[in-house]
């Protein structure tokens, strides 16, 4: 039987610390002791989801599917990162020869989006910078107070 794939993009949220998979099975992991065997020494993280289900990832394909995301500024700059790697596959098919397939109006809308992309871009990398002070300035703020 020939069966047709179709491609999906997911997003969820997760909590996770990073373990091995004999650790993260004594914690509650729901995976075999054939994984745990395959997997001895390699670095994983135990991952909870938020029915409860716990579950144990190695760290390459966790690292292929997750980013931190626990602080405003992690979630912008996750934002910028993603917003951007759609706008460089824009602009590539801007350039490319297919862009001069499409019709004048469909141009004129795309070069549009491009633009309002790139602009958003900015405004978004001006506010991680001020995040980033904000940040900085708080930290230094609660190191003199300590000293």
């Amino acid at each position: 039987m020939n069966i047709e794939f179709r491609t999906y993009i997911g997003t969820k949220t997760i909590k996770a610390t990073p373990m091995g998979a004999n650790d993260a099975k004594h914690h509650g992991a729901q995976i075999t002791d054939d994984t745990v065997n395959k997997n001895i020494g390699n670095d994983g993280y135990l991952v909870e989801y938020p029915d409860g289900y716990r579950s144990w990832s190695p760290k390459k394909s966790f690292d292929e599917a997750y980013r931190l995301a626990e602080t405003y500024l992690d979630r912008l700059r996750i934002e910028h990162e993603d917003l951007k790697n759609r706008y460089l596959k824009g602009q590539e098919f801007v350039y490319s020869l297919e862009f001069n397939s499409l019709s004048d109006d469909e141009q004129l809308a795309l070069s549009v989006q491009m633009d309002l992309m790139r602009k958003y871009l900015d405004m978004l990398a001006s506010r991680i910078k001020y995040a980033e002070v904000q940040e900085r300035e708080s930290m230094n703020r609660k190191i003199a107070y300590h000293e």
